[in-house]
């Protein structure tokens, strides 16, 4: 039977996507200018075990524990100088020490804009954890690949709560060919899942017909429930993501993140394919930090 969590994520993109716009050539009937992204991560690397057997040297970590898989999907929406998103974040989440599973969704909208050279960003959303089909998407991916299936209960009724999320940032540096922006962030949850605290540099780039973010930065979580002890905690933190224009209206961006989610030596990768009719700013490595 599909989970719930993957029901939840079916229906958002449904109604987000269920109307097609022939006219424009795009694939979506959303207010113009719009992007919208659909993302997968995993703490392995999708080949890293071929490779790592190829050349005969662990290149790639083998961890498959804690934050082990994850989707986002996000719709930003401009509007002269404001910027309306919604975002829908799925997690797996393991720890084989204490031998928890639980999974965690969220949904959020927000707004973000600007004055001057300063843009500040509000949300609120919801979230819940849980059994959420999370064990399924592990374990099938597993039987594709052939790895062995990861057998952890369920230890926790699902909770649920109220995210209340901010963001500044500063154009410190603003040209066509380079930015540099210091930001500052929070995350407030009811209960349950990390709240945090989070500042650091975003740097943009073109190269060539690619676009490229590189972050850097250092996460303060608090509020960490006994059961995400080992799985999310407070670090600094790197990310890069590299956009490739696929077409007038496609995207695909690949990336990879140094301990996002505050455990030392916790890589991610991931892809994101997007859509877009134009006027919306690139992947950013904001866009796939949560919480």
């Amino acid at each position: 039977m599909v989970g719930f969590g993957v029901r939840v994520m079916m229906l958002f993109i449904l109604t987000t996507c269920i109307t097609v716009s022939q006219d424009q050539g795009v694939p979506f009937s959303l207010p113009s200018p719009y992007k919208v992204s659909f993302g997968y991560a995993n703490d392995n690397f999708i080949i890293g075990n071929q490779i790592n057997n190829f050349v005969g040297k662990r290149l790639f970590p083998e961890l498959d524990d804690r934050v082990t898989t994850s989707f986002f999907m996000t719709v930003v929406v401009p509007d002269d100088n404001t910027q309306y998103r919604a975002d829908l974040f799925y997690h797996v989440l393991t720890d084989r020490t204490t031998q928890y599973r639980t999974d965690l969704i969220a949904i959020r909208a927000a707004a973000a804009k600007d004055f001057g050279l300063f843009r500040a960003r509000a949300g609120i959303g919801a979230f819940l954890t849980g059994n959420l089909g999370g064990a399924n998407i592990q374990n099938s991916f597993h039987d594709v690949i052939g790895v062995k299936s990861v057998s952890l209960p369920y230890t926790s009724s699902k909770n649920g709560g109220v995210i209340i999320s901010g963001r500044g940032e500063y154009f410190l540096v603003d040209r066509q060919s380079f930015n540099i922006l210091p930001f500052v962030s929070f995350l407030y949850a009811s209960n349950t899942i990390p709240n945090f605290v989070r500042s650091g540099f975003s740097f943009l780039f073109p190269l060539q017909n690619t676009h490229w973010s590189v972050s850097l930065g250092y996460t303060h979580r608090y509020r960490v429930s006994t059961a995400f002890t080992n799985i999310f905690g407070s670090a600094l933190y790197a990310g890069i993501v590299g956009e490739v224009p696929l077409s007038e209206h496609y995207a695909l961006a690949g990336w990879i993140t140094q301990d996002q989610f505050g455990q030392k030596n916790d890589v991610h990768f991931g892809l994101t394919m997007s859509w877009t009719n134009g006027g919306v700013r690139q992947l950013m490595v904001k866009d796939i930090n949560f919480p």
